[in-house]
């Protein structure tokens, strides 16, 4: 191998240690922006969350017919204070806890 030889493969080696930090450092870049785009969106999911504690629990057998009630009673509940809540604007309901058969 001729001297110019050894000093052109040494000159891509270098080059391609260079591409290769740069690749490394934009993927590190765009996984930070992943990871900020999920934080920002768990954020904005929970910003309109409204808590309610002690709601009575249907009798109902069937769990449409008792999410349904507990719609029911969260939409009558926010009209009592008259803040203009409708069916559609309740994206998505939880009850949290264990189902108790007396429904209290």
């Amino acid at each position: 191998m001729t001297l110019l030889e050894k000093k052109l493969q040494c000159q891509v080696g270098d080059e391609l240690d260079d591409v290769y930090k740069v690749v490394t450092e934009s993927t590190e870049h765009a996984e930070q922006i992943r990871i900020k785009r999920i934080e920002q969106a768990d954020i904005e999911s929970r910003q309109c969350n409204i808590i309610l504690y002690k709601v009575p629990e249907s009798t109902e057998v069937l769990a449409q017919d008792r999410k349904k009630y507990d719609s029911t009673f969260c939409e009558q509940f926010l009209n009592s204070f008259k803040v203009g809540v409708d069916r559609e604007d309740i994206r998505r309901m939880q009850r949290f806890g264990i189902r108790t058969d007396e429904g209290g």
